[in-house]
């Protein structure tokens, strides 16, 4: 039987975040180098010639006389530049990952035209082989860093890891299915549509067809939710967020996904649902003082305002699913 928004919101204390979620892990595993040392792919070829390339830049720039050089140094700074630019991983490699102690990094130096590139390339050369690439090649140059360096930014690559534990849960409860042709969708009783994820026409379609508002998004300068769930004649429209911790930007994203349940539709079938998971959702809970304890306040009023909007974390979230199917 489907209870109140409060109910699933204090769920959430009853059974918190678990430090590992199943959902993510290995979710993120992606291998950008061989298994074994003997074995390359394209990738740590790249590498190894990058490196070639840099010995030989700066024997070029401390041997050859300048009208010698000049010619040599062009040609080589194209063939770096174009493995910066061509080689998917290369911004995993110690020359690019020191592009950072310069103020500037791969991303940045990939937006800009050729010609600006091979502008500042010189220069970062220079500063890398004096600060870094004969010390790097005196403790020993290792493929690793790069599997390393994409270990570590595997947390970057969440964004739309959320949509797909979403979609997992809604796969273990066996009724839905993602719907892709909408024009018979009445006659549906459980789907589900990934608007973030290439369904945007079809959501907007849907929101035009029952005059939903859909608020949150003219604040929001036409963000997308993650997902869209029907339920026999309700529709809710999921945001999810993963917070692992406090400080920084996690006071405005707290904000955000407050605002996403602030409003209810005229249309009374179409309800916010507010998923939050990652431990900071337990501290978040605790309202041990200072600004946990004016969200949590402040959370509990949002909801008492909107009561057939939610609040829910991993556990809840499947707890109001399963009583809505009910």
């Amino acid at each position: 039987m489907l209870k109140s928004n409060m109910y699933y919101f204090n769920l959430m204390k009853q059974y918190p975040e678990q430090i590992i979620d199943k959902y993510y892990s290995n979710m993120n595993d992606i291998r950008v180098i061989p298994e074994n040392k003997e074995d390359s792919n394209i990738l740590t070829k790249a590498v190894d010639r990058l490196y070639r390339f840099i010995d030989t830049f700066e024997t070029l720039s401390n041997e050859l006389n300048e009208t010698h050089q000049n010619k040599i140094v062009d040609e080589l700074l194209k063939k770096i530049d174009d493995i910066l630019i061509n080689t998917d991983g290369i911004n995993y490699s110690s020359l690019c990952q020191y592009f950072m102690v310069q103020n500037i990094s791969h991303s940045i130096y990939s937006s800009l035209d050729q010609q600006s590139r091979l502008g500042i390339l010189t220069e970062l050369l220079q500063s890398y082989i004096k600060n870094r690439h004969h010390m790097y090649k005196s403790h020993g140059y290792t493929n690793a860093i790069l599997q390393t360096m994409s270990d570590n930014y595997s947390h970057k690559r969440k964004g739309k890891v959320g949509i797909v534990k979403i979609e997992n849960q809604l796969n273990s409860l066996k009724v839905f299915k993602k719907i892709k042709d909408l024009s018979n969708e009445e006659q549906e009783n459980f789907y589900f549509l990934e608007p973030d994820k290439g369904d945007k026409k079809r959501f907007d379609n849907l929101l035009k067809k029952h005059a939903v508002s859909f608020p949150f998004r003219k604040f929001k300068q036409g963000k997308l939710p993650d997902v869209l769930i029907k339920i026999k004649t309700e529709y809710y429209i999921v945001e999810h967020k993963s917070m692992k911790e406090a400080g920084g930007g996690q006071d405005k994203q707290v904000a955000e996904i407050l605002d996403f349940i602030r409003y209810t539709e005229p249309n009374k079938h179409f309800h916010y649902i507010t998923y939050l998971d990652g431990i900071f959702a337990n501290k978040l809970l605790k309202h041990s003082g200072g600004k946990n304890d004016t969200q949590y306040t402040e959370i509990q009023e949002v909801l008492k305002s909107n009561p057939c909007n939610y609040f829910v974390n991993t556990h809840a979230f499947l707890a109001l699913l399963r009583d809505l199917i009910n």
